[in-house]
């Protein structure tokens, strides 16, 4: 009967649908994104797109939870064929980078996350080296993810730009904070 309720404009009844089915969409999303802030963004986005459709819902004997379901899974696949995840743009810190062009997500890591000799080491390393570094220690990108931010570059090619580009990083920070050496940089000053 909430369902029927929701359908003919009862606010309190779409409420309750929200909450009965909310973690289920949710974990829906989150199996298919892997990123929890956005699976919570398109959760809302499907509950809001649900609510401006509710009207025109008709059963088919199915729980309502699998329609809210689909129209999650077309925000998904809209999200993944948006250019919006082929290019995320963030802002640098002037004070490590300073470009007149928008920064790109590794420049942004950098400059709120590493800290002077680090990030001085790191900000030296060549374009693709301190790429990989970046998504892969500070933004968390799997390797896939990375090859394709790097062009197309298959996980393995990752995996061995990877470790060239530690290779240099230990080179230029030496010995006592080389990557391996046991010693880390303090990351929460």
């Amino acid at each position: 009967m909430t369902v029927q309720h929701a359908r003919e404009g009862d606010e309190q009844a779409f409420a309750l649908l929200y909450g009965a089915y909310r973690q289920e969409v949710l974990g829906f999303v989150r199996a298919r994104v892997h990123d929890a802030h956005l699976a919570e963004d398109l959760t809302s986005d499907t509950f809001l797109r649900a609510l401006g459709a509710i009207g025109r819902y008709s059963p088919t004997g199915a729980d309502i939870g699998a329609w809210f379901c689909a129209i999650a899974r077309n925000l998904v696949i809209d999200h993944y064929r948006s250019s919006r995840v082929r290019r995320e743009v963030l802002v640098a810190d002037s004070r490590v980078f300073s470009t007149t062009t928008a920064a790109s997500a590794e420049e942004s890591a950098l400059a709120v996350l590493l800290r002077e000799p680090v990030r001085d080491a790191v900000a030296a390393l060549p374009a693709q080296h301190r790429r990989t570094i970046v998504l892969q220690y500070w933004a968390g990108w799997p390797n896939d993810r990375i090859g394709e931010a790097l062009g197309g570059r298959t996980p393995g090619a990752v995996k061995a730009l990877r470790r060239r580009a530690l290779s240099r990083l230990g080179t230029v920070l030496g010995p006592d904070m080389s990557p391996g050496s046991g010693t880390r940089p303090d990351r929460s000053s």
